[in-house]
């Protein structure tokens, strides 16, 4: 049974009573890094032996300050790359142990937030390795600390450590890198840019030392080759170099063998903007003789597929790939210009002879569209079979034929489909866009789907009138 306690005094009252060796304050203290630590975080922290910590976090766990819990233990555990024994159990600061912790000389500690992104929470476990790490060996670390630069800049470094005649240096702890990531490492090395061009780095070495997560060998390679891709795109947006030298040494070779002198060792890598298309996974995938490429594992294949991509990133213009959004205001002009008004029987009545003209005037100014529309419509259509879901099939790959010329699939964000109307039983289109999308505003998403709805029907019901030819199916 937990107990609960009123009062900051009445609870060190019976914290000192339960544990007069004061190990709850060094596990609390070492909870104050980052509000979580693993079991094994919390040994190398604090020297305990695993029976006498598990008996103190039991016991501290038993414990509330005004209705709040000090910890608690999570549900689950975090897998660290290249760790091969079985998981530690995880314990994270709560409100109540924040507020004890603050007259006890650690103002800024917070409850932990629970984090569901797992590789966001083994980032702050990495973090909190280093911190303790440091304190083990005597240097003064700072850990997700601000640094205010110019006006109103800040940059929020995961470790500032401090060296010799008052200087600084910079750790960021960074998981694996995917090329999904290159525009985040690109915003993260422009902050750093920034702070190092900037008068209050006049103290700091110019140099970023970063420990990736990951397991040395191809998986640090990888993650080094996507973040030279990311230097070298910010080199060429910018027309300018790094002010700063980014190094970088698996965590585990760090944690194993830590380094903390203004210099390094030869085991860092430094990394090179140029160098970026030149890979080491793709200078072995090219010079590899294509009977030996097969016998890979898929694994293998992995790796280099990523960097394949980001070469193919890095060298082509891929904008002309995203969303065209400007297709809704281009069917709402077709549409209202004889929609204008829906309460008028005879304009709902009446064929819409404006609509289809600019519809059909808007596949004249694009003739590869209107050559693919007219090969997904006739493709093969004298040796099927027009059953209804044939039909509905076909009408399927018309509509998405013309939404991905504009650059849109059907998906969570916006659907397109062809369906039986209810009513009146023949086919028809219907359209569904997430009012997020408008800015949640629900007339303006009723008002696109009506049109988007008419403009992709208007494809087969005024096929003729359009110039893409009768479909044998209507």
């Amino acid at each position: 049974m937990s107990a609960d306690f009123p009062s900051l005094d009445e609870m060190m009252k019976a914290l000192e009573s339960a544990m007069p060796d004061h190990r709850w304050k060094g596990i609390l203290q070492v909870l104050a890094i980052k509000g979580i630590a693993d079991t094994r975080q919390l040994q190398d922290a604090t020297g305990f032996a695993r029976d006498k910590l598990m008996r103190a976090l039991d016991r501290i766990t038993g414990f509330s300050l005004e209705g709040s819990p000090l910890i608690s233990r999570l549900l689950k555990t975090i897998k660290q790359p290249g760790d091969v024994k079985r998981p530690p159990a995880i314990y994270v600061l709560a409100e109540g142990g924040a507020k004890l912790l603050h007259p006890l000389g650690f103002p800024t500690a917070h409850a932990f937030g629970l984090m569901q992104d797992d590789h966001a929470m083994a980032h702050v476990l990495s973090m909190v390795s280093v911190h303790i790490l440091a304190e083990r060996s005597g240097v003064q670390i700072s850990t997700d600390q601000t640094l205010s630069y110019g006006e109103g800049n800040v940059l929020r470094p995961d470790h500032r450590i401090a060296l010799a005649e008052g200087r600084s240096v910079l750790i960021e702890v960074e998981q694996a890198a995917s090329s999904a990531l290159v525009a985040r490492i690109k915003e993260s090395l422009a902050h750093h840019q920034d702070f190092s061009v900037s008068e209050e780095s006049a103290m700091f070495e110019k140099e970023v030392r970063m420990l990736v997560n990951v397991k040395p060998g191809r998986d640090f390679d990888r993650t080094i080759s996507i973040w030279q891709t990311a230097m070298l795109q910010l080199q060429n947006d910018t027309g300018e170099r790094l002010n700063f030298r980014l190094i970088a040494l698996p965590l585990q070779l760090f944690l194993s063998s830590p380094e903390w002198d203004a210099e390094v060792s030869e085991r860092w890598r430094e990394l090179d903007a140029e160098q970026a298309n030149k890979s080491p996974v793709l200078a072995e995938m090219d010079e590899m003789p294509s009977a030996v490429r097969g016998k890979r594992s898929a694994r293998d294949d992995a790796i280099i597929l990523g960097a394949l991509a980001m070469r193919f990133q890095d060298t082509e213009d891929l904008g002309y790939l995203k969303p065209d959004w400007g297709l809704f205001d281009l069917a709402t002009e077709i549409y209202e210009a004889h929609y204008p008004h829906r309460s008028k029987v005879d304009e709902v009545a009446g064929v819409p002879m404006v609509s289809i003209y600019l519809l059909r005037e808007y596949l004249n100014k694009h003739p590869d569209l209107r050559k693919s529309l007219n090969q997904a419509i006739h493709f093969n259509q004298a040796k099927v079979v027009w059953s209804q879901n044939n039909v509905l099939h076909r009408m399927g790959i018309v509509i998405r034929r013309f939404l991905s010329y504009h650059g849109i699939r059907p998906s969570i964000a916006m659907k397109a489909y062809a369906a039986i109307d209810e009513e009146s039983k023949g086919y028809t289109v219907k359209c569904e866009v997430r009012k997020e999308l408008l800015a949640g505003d629900e007339q303006e998403t009723w008002r696109i789907e009506q049109a988007m709805a008419w403009v992709l029907l208007a494809l087969f019901e005024y096929a003729q009138d359009l110039g893409l030819g009768r479909p044998d199916f209507w």
